[in-house]
C-alpha cells in the first residue's frame, strides 16, 4: 500500500503536469513593440489575428493586426494534422479539400506550420496538374511571407520543373540541394525543404539523362531527408523506375 506521503507527492506532480500542459497549449503572440499576448488563436480575419483570452472575468476575443505582430508561437491545429495524414496516405483530393479552407482560415499567420501549409497547397495543385493554381499560391506566399526567401525559391524551382524550365529549376534549388548534401542532417521542417530541392534536382538530372545523379538525389530523400512521407513516396516511384533501367548510384 502506498504511504500518504507518496500519494501527496504523486498528486502534486500530477497537478503540476496538468498546469504545464495547459500553459503549453496556449498560443503566444509577440508584437513588434515587444508586448506578449497569450491565449488561443482562432483565425486571421481582415488582416488581424483573432485571439481568445481567458481572464478572471471570463473569456474575451481581441484582434491584433498582422502588421503589429513579430511572431506567433502556436502548435499546428488538428486540421493541419489531418491534412498531413491525407497527404501521406496519397489522398490528393482529400488533402486539397482539407487544406484549402485551412490556408484561407489562417492566411498570413506568421507561424512555421502555416508557411509549410501554404507551400504544400502549391505542391498539391502541382500534383493535380494545376500549374496556374500553384503559381498563384506561390506568388501569394512570396507576398505574404517575404522573409521566407529560401522556401519560396524551392517552391518556384518545383514550379519551373513542372513547366519544363530545367535551367531555371536548377538555379532556384541548387544552393539548398548542395546544403542538403553537405549537411546530411536536419529537423523535420528543414528536412522537408531539403527533400523538395533534391526532388527538383532529381527531375532536372532526369531531363538531362544524367540518370545516376538523379537516382542519387532520390535516394537521399528516401534514406535521409524523409520527413515528408508523401514526397518520399514520389521519390520511391522515380527511383524504382530508374532501377528498372539498371541505373545505380555512383
Amino acid at each position: 500500500m502506498k504511504s500518504s506521503t507518496t500519494l501527496v507527492i504523486a498528486a502534486i506532480f500530477s497537478a503540476a503536469a496538468a498546469v504545464t500542459a495547459t500553459v503549453q497549449a496556449e498560443d503566444i503572440i509577440k508584437r513588434v513593440n515587444g508586448n506578449i499576448s497569450v491565449g488561443t488563436v482562432l483565425d486571421v480575419t481582415n488582416d488581424a489575428v483573432r485571439l481568445k483570452i481567458k481572464n478572471a472575468a471570463g473569456e474575451i476575443t481581441t484582434s491584433i493586426p498582422l502588421a503589429q505582430i513579430e511572431s506567433v508561437t502556436m502548435q499546428a491545429p488538428r486540421e493541419y494534422d489531418a491534412v498531413i495524414k491525407a497527404w501521406r496516405d496519397g489522398k490528393v483530393e482529400d488533402t486539397l479539400a482539407k487544406l484549402e479552407p485551412l490556408v484561407a482560415k489562417f492566411r498570413g499567420l506568421p507561424a512555421p506550420w502555416m508557411e509549410r501549409a501554404m507551400i504544400l497547397l502549391g505542391e498539391v495543385k502541382l500534383t493535380k496538374g494545376d500549374i496556374e493554381g500553384a503559381a498563384k499560391v506561390f506568388a501569394d506566399f512570396q507576398e505574404i511571407y517575404p522573409e521566407s526567401v529560401e522556401m519560396a525559391e524551392v517552391a518556384l524551382g518545383r514550379l519551373a520543373l513542372e513547366k519544363g524550365n530545367i535551367e531555371e529549376a536548377r538555379e532556384k534549388v541548387s544552393a539548398v540541394a548542395n546544403e542538403a548534401r553537405s549537411t546530411l542532417s536536419a529537423g523535420p521542417e528543414k528536412s522537408a525543404q531539403f527533400a523538395q530541392a533534391l526532388f527538383v534536382m532529381g527531375g532536372a538530372y532526369e531531363k538531362d539523362e544524367a540518370f545516376e545523379d538523379a537516382l542519387a538525389n532520390y535516394m537521399l530523400i528516401i534514406t535521409v531527408f524523409n520527413s515528408d512521407a508523401a514526397l518520399v513516396k514520389q521519390a520511391e516511384v522515380r527511383a524504382a523506375k530508374l532501377k528498372e533501367q539498371k541505373v545505380v548510384v555512383p
